[in-house]
């Protein structure tokens, strides 16, 4: 499960297509 969060995070920086899809998960984890 730790890489699963690291994953999406790396993602969404390298990709910016992403960004929707990080502010989903920034308040999840937060």
């Amino acid at each position: 499960m730790r890489e699963v969060g690291m994953r999406p995070t790396h993602g969404f920086v390298q990709r910016p297509t992403t960004k929707p899809c990080a502010s989903l998960m920034l308040p999840v984890h937060g």
